[in-house]
């Protein structure tokens, strides 16, 4: 296990394995050991990379350094040469991250810039409605998924905004290039 004083190296990225590594097992030499670490991204050479998008638990955070910044995935990506970065401050319940993704990628294609796609699909998870949601598969698994978020005396009137607590929609950011992407 990497030295926890290192900034660098108590922010990760855990893809499968991560656990079976933690516990002291082992895994196939291509697995690696299911983690890359900040250091490691901030070696990556990303300089084409217009967008990435750290669709995961906390990826916003880090260690603060005075002068210096907040060091963890957002420095890593920054320094590797990605042009933008979008990225959670908090954990944000699955489908309604999937719901608000969907919103951003569609934003992006239609050629708002990065940023102001983010800021619309904030928009959109805060005011949808009940009804809004009930008309689409991804919008009934969110319904779903909010039972286990919301008292259970919720009131799922249909023009209630489920969402609209920034919980649900305000931990992503965008740092970066605020401009539209490129796409070809």
């Amino acid at each position: 296990m990497p030295h926890p004083e290192d900034p660098m190296l108590r922010s990760a990225l855990a893809f499968a394995g991560a656990n079976t590594w933690l516990k002291g097992k082992t895994l196939p030499n291509e697995a690696g050991k299911g983690l890359v670490f900040a250091q490691d991204v901030a070696a990556l050479d990303l300089w084409a990379t217009e967008l990435a998008v750290l669709s995961a638990c906390q990826t916003g955070i880090g260690d603060i350094k005075i002068g210096e910044g907040v060091f963890g995935l957002r420095r890593a990506f920054a320094v590797a040469g990605a042009k933008t970065l979008v990225m959670s401050l908090w954990s944000v319940p699955d489908r309604a991250t999937a719901l608000l993704m969907e919103h951003f990628f569609t934003n992006l294609h239609q050629g708002l810039g990065r940023a102001d796609a983010l800021q619309d699909a904030h928009n959109y998870i805060r005011t949808i409605t009940v009804k809004q949601l009930q008309q689409s598969p991804l919008g009934l698994a969110v319904l779903e998924e909010l039972q286990e978020h919301i008292p259970q005396d919720y009131n799922f009137c249909q023009d209630n905004r489920p969402l609209e607590h920034p919980y649900f929609w305000g931990a992503w950011v965008c740092q970066g290039d605020t401009t539209a992407v490129k796409l070809t």
